[in-house]
């Protein structure tokens, strides 16, 4: 699976390769929806392939990336130093070209560089979709659920024409006192980022993040920030909206999931 690349659940098997063997070469097929051009017309989940050598060197490794069924002629050559250096903990293999590459080092090596779970980490929105059902409501008086499809850059999706799935649902606050924790519920009345938690390998806008009001629910769906003491909300808004981090997140997301550790790394 192509999550071999980047995903936390595949971090200890890269950090093995790369610290006590070789990689030489990847080829990554991220092509899912359009099944004549995945690499198993009939299993719809994006692939790799990694050739890997039992003898530890400190070399280059090629990467090509195809949405096709071929193995693609562009190649692009990276260090296993250098990607070790720009994330030891994760050892994400990028899927990006050399130039972009050789630009993530650098972002990730200028010493000035905090992550930005180290200013105010991303949590997940508070109401379970499946236990939170109870609290659930169509009554327009009760409080707001925003749900990940109705998140976008800049822009909450509040009436039912403007969403592609699903419907607009409210919160009834007495049933969601029993369901939630208080640290959930205090959140809840704070003004805070919230980011849409699933968005297409494909789609040219990965992150999508917006600032909602006080008392506003968020589901499961959906990831937040909460404003930090020296840093206003605003700011952290454009930073996460920015073509540069939408750049990086890209390069280091191989899911269609918005992880928070993802956003926890990505630089400020």
């Amino acid at each position: 699976p192509y999550g071999i690349l980047t995903d936390t659940t595949s971090v200890n098997l890269r950090k093995h390769i790369f610290l006590n063997h070789s990689l030489i070469k990847v080829d990554a097929f991220p092509e899912r929806d359009n099944s004549s051009k995945r690499v198993f017309e009939d299993v719809k989940m994006s692939t790799a392939i990694l050739l890997t050598s039992k003898r530890k060197a400190d070399n280059y490794f090629d990467i090509g990336i195809s949405y096709d069924r071929i193995i693609s002629n562009k190649r692009s050559n990276f260090s296993a130093t250098d990607l070790i250096k720009l994330n030891r903990d994760l050892v994400q293999i990028p899927l990006t070209d050399t130039i972009s590459f050789n630009l993530l080092v650098k972002v990730y090596s200028i010493k000035d560089v905090v992550k930005f779970g180290n200013i105010t980490p991303c949590l997940t929105g508070e109401i379970d979709m499946t236990f939170g059902k109870p609290a659930l409501t169509t009554n327009q008086s009760d409080a707001m659920l925003l749900k990940g499809v109705q998140l976008d850059r800049f822009i909450q999706k509040t009436k039912k024409a403007q969403i592609s799935q699903g419907e607009i649902e409210f919160v009834n606050l007495q049933e969601l006192s029993s369901i939630i924790s208080d640290k959930k519920l205090s959140d809840s009345s704070k003004r805070r980022i919230a980011l849409q938690g699933l968005t297409g390998v494909n789609e040219s806008r990965r992150i999508k993040a917006n600032i909602i009001d006080r008392n506003i629910f968020l589901a499961n769906s959906c990831n937040y920030l909460l404003e930090p003491a020296n840093c206003k909300l605003e700011l952290l808004l454009c930073w996460l909206n920015s073509k540069l981090l939408n750049f990086i997140f890209k390069a280091r997301s191989t899911s269609s999931n918005v992880n928070g550790y993802e956003i926890d790394n990505l630089p400020f």
